[in-house]
């Protein structure tokens, strides 16, 4: 194969996916540049919620989700989750019945100030617009295959960025300094095109590997493990999880299984409380130590109040921080002002290359055809001379 004809075979390529599946890329990469500033969204968006008078925490855990309880009016709490910084209320939450059938099931959620207990709000938050940005960018609205048509774009996404380099790459004497910047003599369009896409195209492809790797968990564990034992994959991950229903009564109360499972680390931060389900029947409490590193979690056995323990070898941590690693580098979290804001404009720019490449594809389909016009006109004009 000549170096013109893998050109074509990749300008091809990348031109006929992006008309296909652009508009899914586009819906995607946009929700996700939203989501970078997630909480400033929904700070914006809803001040109630976080109109709190300190961060003092004035009640004890047990009492929060009393209080919480009964805001929710009938839904069973299944979550309570404490201030991770200065300014968030404490909220609990749980699922509203008769949802979930088909997919996650939608949370009705309490905000609650901490200092005093007084419930600043409740909403049933899948019906917020940051939860339904959520839902584009992470499922496409489409429910139990949406993660995977979206991991799909992902791949198409990576392919777009690694081609559009190739396309790009200097040739025919052009230097590199030259082509990275506005070129004289190309239309607007295309310089917005090349330019546009070559600076953002190595960071679009990191976003797009690492989501990638997020939307198809076991397959990115899969490859992992060819590498590195992880030992057990954890358990109660599977279908079903999100009909989980929160038990209405418990042996423990939210006080003791804290207790239960912080009772060797001191000075922990808790996050995060998960209630026992009938689906499984534990509580699940994550934390942050006070050396800093990553939040982590225990689980609390609710019939017995034992810590239950773990036969994970030390390097099967390795899947979890890596994990932990992809999302942080996929959403901006803990990851600096520069990255977020690159992760930004590289949501926005693919509406950019749609335009442009759509209007350099019909320019090119209008050249061509006056082209083919011009040469039938001319061979007439031969035949009749």
């Amino acid at each position: 194969m000549t170096k013109m004809t893998a050109r074509r075979l990749w300008l091809n390529i990348h031109l006929y996916l992006a008309l296909t599946v652009g508009v899914a890329l586009v819906v995607v990469a946009v929700s996700g540049s939203l989501l970078v500033w997630h909480d400033a969204v929904d700070r914006l968006l809803e001040p109630a919620r976080y109109a709190t008078t300190g961060s003092e925490l004035g009640l004890s855990n047990d009492e929060y989700l009393k209080v919480g309880a009964l805001a929710l009016e009938g839904v069973t709490p299944s979550v309570l989750r404490l201030p991770e910084h200065a300014g968030d209320p404490v909220t609990v939450a749980g699922p509203i019945p008769g949802t979930g059938m088909t997919g996650r099931a939608e949370m009705l959620t309490a905000w609650i100030d901490p200092p005093t207990g007084r419930v600043l709000h409740v909403a049933n938050t899948s019906k917020s617009f940051t939860m339904v940005v959520h839902q584009l960018h992470g499922r496409l609205l489409i429910p139990e295959i949406g993660r995977k048509v979206v991991g799909w774009t992902g791949v198409f996404m990576l392919v777009l960025a690694l081609s559009g380099i190739y396309l790009w790459w200097p040739r025919g004497g052009i230097k590199f300094r030259r082509a990275l910047s506005w070129r004289k003599g190309l239309k607007t369009t295309t310089n917005l095109h090349h330019m546009f896409g070559i600076w953002i195209s190595i960071p679009l492809a990191v976003l797009s590997f690492t989501g990638i790797y997020i939307s198809f968990p076991q397959t990115s564990r899969a490859v992992l493990a060819n590498f590195v034992d992880l030992g057990q994959p954890e358990q109660g991950r599977g279908p079903g999880r999100n009909n989980a229903q929160p038990l209405t009564a418990t042996n423990l109360s939210v006080t003791e299984a804290v207790n239960q499972a912080l009772a060797k680390s001191g000075g922990a931060q808790i996050l995060a409380i998960n209630l026992p389900t009938d689906k499984s029947p534990e509580w699940r409490i994550q934390y942050k130590s006070p050396e800093g590193t990553p939040p982590q979690s225990v689980t609390v056995d609710e019939a017995s109040g034992k810590v239950k323990g773990s036969d994970k070898k030390p390097v099967s941590d390795v899947a979890q921080s890596t994990q932990r690693l992809m999302r942080r580098i996929h959403d901006g979290t803990d990851m600096g002002i520069v990255w977020q804001a690159i992760i930004f404009v590289g949501g926005i720019l693919p509406l950019l290359f749609m335009i442009t490449g759509v209007t350099m594809w019909l320019r090119r389909r209008s050249f061509e055809r006056d082209s083919a016009q011009n040469r039938a006109a001319s061979v007439a004009a031969r035949a009749t001379s």
